[in-house]
């Protein structure tokens, strides 16, 4: 059975790298499009593609690309009204190459960065930007100052935004970067028209289920928080993640408690520069499955906070949630999900400053999150429904 599992993905993987090299090939020597027929053809939420454990708050947008050597993919756009954004480039396989978050994006002449600068303008016009992706460039993860990022010939590049200031805009009140392909001799060789919807990707999905992480971590009980030693395909550089796996109990909740990051709350109209231990924070159940779909997330503007500002946060079915569960109690509720696998709980830590030294970037991989985060560390146990409506999370031992 593992023989013939190996041959097929052999198979599989060879087959993916083939069709590439086919692909690089069937474009020379003219490739003035860079094999793109509209920009942002692909969106992946929660609703439209759920893989990769996604947050519930993010949208992605993403481009696939085929470059020469020489050639050169230029991104214009403005920043979004949002918590935040970032590019990230990747390859085949879906590993991050390279990265540039919004914050190290240096604008326009003319131009302000919402996400460094607490005056910047609110003006559209006034919060331009300009990145260029190129295969010759070094990866400096946008520490180098000159908006350029690294890329494989054949890649991705992937926007995020997290938090729109208004919900129901994904783009974060701003078009899609403006996509131009530049050859070898600086020559604009195409603008690119950005696609007028966006649609999954059937070989993203397909790369994860070939290269993702096994999901073969057993359940504990109490469940425990620690860094995972690999993530799912297409990570965020500027995140990092705890994770517990737990198995549903019948008649059990989840009980998980701990001292909150302070964070901007950009929907109260906070600048996302404004000074705080994390950019953003989040917990979300997901089902420990390929192709890792999300359930549902808390986010941290929505998570009430007790007097010494500590979080607690239910895990359960909707039929077996607490009656007091509930806001008005200082409780986060977060619906367990499918309950026909194990759950898998994740926490985000979102861009720490540099003296927040309680942060998950901290935590070694495969390390416990005790270790290192002390008051911020999430604590969890399983707990009776009818043991926390009686006495809340102290009743459960918290």
């Amino acid at each position: 059975m593992a023989v013939c599992s190996n041959t097929v993905h052999f198979r599989i993987v060879r087959c993916v790298l083939a069709f590439a090299v086919l692909w690089i090939a069937a474009c020379a020597p003219s490739n003035p499009t860079a094999g793109i027929s509209c920009a942002w053809s692909i969106k992946a939420d929660k609703s439209n593609f759920n893989f990769a454990f996604p947050d519930a708050t993010a949208t992605y947008f993403v481009t696939k690309y085929k470059l020469l050597s020489g050639q050169k993919l230029v991104l214009s756009g403005s920043y979004p009204y949002a918590r935040y954004m970032s590019l990230h480039t990747y390859n085949l396989r879906g590993d991050a190459i390279d990265h540039i978050s919004d914050r190290l994006i240096v604008p326009d002449f003319g131009s302000d960065n919402p996400f460094s600068n607490l005056a910047a303008s609110t003006i559209p016009a006034n919060r331009r930007w300009t990145v260029t992706i190129s295969p010759d460039a070094t990866a400096h993860d946008g520490q180098d100052g000159a908006n350029t990022m690294s890329t494989p010939l054949v890649g991705s590049v992937m926007l995020r935004v997290y938090v729109p200031d208004n919900p129901v805009d994904q783009t974060g009140g701003v078009s899609l970067p403006q996509m131009s392909v530049v050859d070898a001799s600086g020559v604009t060789t195409a603008v690119l028209p950005t696609c007028s919807t966006q649609a999954p990707s059937a070989s993203a999905a397909l790369l994860i289920d070939l290269f993702g992480p096994a999901t073969n971590v057993p359940p504990s009980d109490p469940p425990v928080f620690k860094r995972p030693m690999t993530v799912a395909g297409y990570p965020n550089r500027d995140n990092a993640y705890l994770a517990s796996i737990a198995a549903y109990q019948p008649g059990k909740v989840i009980v998980v408690r701990g001292k909150a990051p302070t964070t901007p709350d950009t929907l109260a109209g906070q600048s996302p520069a404004t000074p705080a231990q994390l950019r953003y924070w989040s917990f979300c159940t997901n089902e420990y499955r390929k192709p890792y779909p999300v359930s549902f997330c808390a986010v941290d503007h929505e998570a009430p906070l007790d007097g010494s500002g500590y979080y607690t946060i239910v895990v359960s079915t909707p039929a077996e949630r607490p009656s007091n569960a509930t806001m008005l109690d200082n409780v986060t509720w977060v619906e367990w999900g499918s309950t026909s696998t194990n759950l898998l709980m994740a926490f985000r830590h979102m861009l720490p400053d540099p003296g927040f030294a309680e942060t998950v970037s901290n935590v070694a991989l495969g390390q416990l999150a005790s270790e290192v985060m002390g008051v911020y560390t999430p604590v969890a146990v399983t707990c009776n429904v009818a043991t926390f409506e009686a006495g809340g999370y102290a009743a459960c031992g918290l």
